[in-house]
């Protein structure tokens, strides 16, 4: 596992990450963690793995939901250096195509990345570029 969720101040996943938004959608914002090795056509992004801790094994949220409605990136930089502070781009890629993205498949997600030319980012080690960036990704879930 390359990525790993947890979050949004990178602690395990908690209550504390999650808010209710009106009747129907919750909203979550988790901390996608890069590390080891970017596979061409992307990363495997799993929403079932928040850091991987036998306490913390989901960022489902408990409640029923029928799965995620919307999904936005909001990358950080902290430094100059950093990837998105060079103009580069991340983006989800959910094989099913559908919305909700059903629960069956939110361990299925890709997180790719996208250099300022428009060009995949190279496969293997990541790079400062892109370790250099703290990735938030706020999740809509459809209840």
């Amino acid at each position: 596992m390359t990525i790993s969720v947890r979050g949004f101040d990178g602690n395990a996943f908690d209550q504390n990450s999650i808010e209710a938004v009106g009747g129907r959608f919750l909203r979550t914002l988790v901390q996608l963690v890069l590390s080891g090795n970017y596979v061409a056509g992307g990363d495997t992004l799993d929403l079932t793995n928040a850091g991987g801790t036998p306490t913390a094994p989901t960022t489902v949220p408990s409640a029923q939901v029928r799965g995620i409605a919307q999904m936005d990136i909001r990358a950080i930089s902290k430094s100059t250096a950093g990837f998105s502070s060079v103009g580069g781009a991340y983006s989800i890629i959910s094989a099913g195509g559908v919305i909700p993205v059903p629960i069956s498949a939110v361990n299925a997600l890709k997180l790719k990345l996208f250099l300022v030319t428009n060009a995949e980012y190279t496969a293997g080690a990541y790079g400062a570029d892109a370790l250099a960036d703290i990735v938030l990704a706020e999740i809509m879930w459809a209840r």
